[in-house]
């Protein structure tokens, strides 16, 4: 077949008829454009039928969240010593990302009131104010007490750390992966916040306040009134 023979229905059947993934099929797409802009060029063909195909739509990734199980939890407190478990726990005890714990300062905690000041991404997780459950309170207040021993303004450090103290999410990731070896468990970062989310459903709590917590929107201002008075509660039980 001549090129100037070949029409839409040719170009987009030939693409959908190969047996490969998305990703060559994005580039056989591209391989057509560049061939009919050469064409055009030298007056080969009269219209660019590569322009008119269809793009090609890459297939969402599936993203798989694991919770923490009771049992696994367990052995996290029964290794809580261990570098970096309570940073583990406190990320399932606040739901906050993991780039949002690693970069949290001492200035964001406020034992006064039992609350961190934290969060990244949107209007409603930026500066978002999460409780200090009783169960990781203890934890929160020994890396203040580094962090302050350290001058730090952060308040999670690694003292070894080689390319300074504070955390990224980078650092924060190889830690958690050090900390899932030494426990045998085998989960991702963000699986902290998705046990926070997952137990916060399991005992029913108000939807709102977990909204509030995590960062969602809360789009009723009756509502976004309400739980922002009650948040607090959180903490004391």
């Amino acid at each position: 077949m001549r090129m100037r023979d070949i029409r839409v229905n040719h170009l987009e059947q030939t693409i959908k008829d190969a047996t490969v993934g998305a990703n060559t099929k994005g580039r056989m797409k591209s391989l057509f454009n560049l061939m009919y802009k050469y064409a055009m060029k030298h007056e080969i063909v009269d219209k660019d039928y590569a322009a008119l195909c269809d793009s090609i739509k890459k297939p969402k990734l599936e993203i798989v969240r694991i919770p923490f199980s009771d049992e696994e939890i367990k052995r996290l407190w029964d290794d809580i010593h261990f570098p970096f478990a309570d940073m583990v726990m406190i990320g399932i005890f606040t739901g906050f990302r993991p780039q949002e714990l690693a970069i949290l300062k001492v200035e964001d905690v406020d034992f006064e009131n039992l609350t961190i000041q934290g969060g990244l991404k949107s209007e409603s997780g930026r500066n978002r104010v999460v409780p200090i459950h009783p169960a990781i309170l203890e934890l929160v207040k020994k890396n203040y007490d580094q962090a302050q021993a350290m001058h730090s303004d952060h308040l999670f450090n690694d003292e070894f750390g080689q390319q300074g103290t504070f955390l990224t999410y980078d650092k924060y990731r190889g830690r958690f992966n050090k900390v899932m070896k030494r426990m045998n468990m085998n989960h991702k970062p963000h699986d902290t916040r998705h046990t926070f989310i997952t137990k916060a459903k399991a005992v029913e709590m108000h939807e709102y306040i977990l909204k509030l917590i995590v960062g969602h929107a809360v789009e009723d201002i009756t509502e976004k009134t309400y739980t922002h008075d009650c948040v607090n509660s959180f903490s004391q039980n």
